[in-house]
C-alpha cells in the first residue's frame, strides 16, 4: 500500500472513530433528557374512571432529533399504582429543543378511594391539603437516535398544588 492509501485509511479511520465518539456523546445526552408534568386535562368522569390527559413537556439536549417509537409509564397516586400508559405512535423530538406529549390515562375510583387505605386519602382530598397528594410517573421512552436504539427513563413526582398551577397556566 502506498504512503496515498495509508493517509487515506488514516483519514477514514480517524472520522469514523469520531463519528462514533460523538454519536456515543450525544446517545448519552438522550438518556439525561429532561421531563416536566406542565399540564393535565380532565377529559372525562364517567362511572368508574377519570380519564386524564397529561402533558409533558420534553427537553432533547442532543444535537440531533429524537424519534421516541414507544413509551411505558406507571401512574402513583402517594405511591400507590393507579394506572398504566403504553404508546407505540412515534413522536419526533426536535433537537435541543422542548417537545411536548400528551399521556392519555384512565384512574379507576377503586384505586384511588378503594385502596389507598381510604381514611387517609379522603381525609387529605377532604381537607384540601394539596402538598402532600402527589402523583408520580414512572418508567421510559424508548427511541432512535442515528440508527441507535436508546432508553430514557423517567420518574417525576408533583404535588397536586404544582400539578394545579401547571394547569392552570395552560391546558393540554
Amino acid at each position: 500500500m502506498g504512503t496515498g492509501g495509508k493517509i487515506l485509511l488514516v483519514v477514514l479511520g480517524g472520522g469514523t472513530l469520531g463519528l462514533a465518539i460523538y454519536s456515543a456523546i450525544t446517545a448519552r445526552n438522550l438518556t439525561r433528557m429532561d421531563y416536566n408534568v406542565s399540564g393535565f386535562k380532565v377529559v372525562e368522569i364517567d362511572n368508574r374512571f377519570i380519564h386524564l390527559d397529561i402533558r409533558i413537556d420534553v427537553i432533547n439536549p442532543a444535537d440531533w432529533d429524537v424519534v421516541i417509537k414507544k413509551y411505558n409509564l406507571d401512574v402513583f397516586l402517594n405511591d400507590t399504582w393507579v394506572a398504566n400508559s403504553q404508546s407505540a405512535t412515534k413522536k419526533k423530538i426536535a433537537s435541543n429543543d422542548t417537545s411536548r406529549l400528551t399521556i392519555s390515562i384512565s384512574i379507576d375510583y377503586k384505586k384511588i378511594f378503594g385502596l389507598l387505605g381510604s381514611a387517609k386519602m379522603l381525609a387529605l382530598f377532604g381537607a384540601g391539603d394539596v402538598d402532600n397528594i402527589y402523583l408520580g410517573i414512572k418508567g421510559s421512552f424508548s427511541g432512535k437516535l442515528l440508527g441507535y436504539e436508546v432508553i430514557s427513563p423517567i420518574d417525576e413526582k408533583l404535588t397536586l398544588r404544582e400539578i394545579t398551577a401547571a394547569a392552570s397556566k395552560s391546558t393540554v
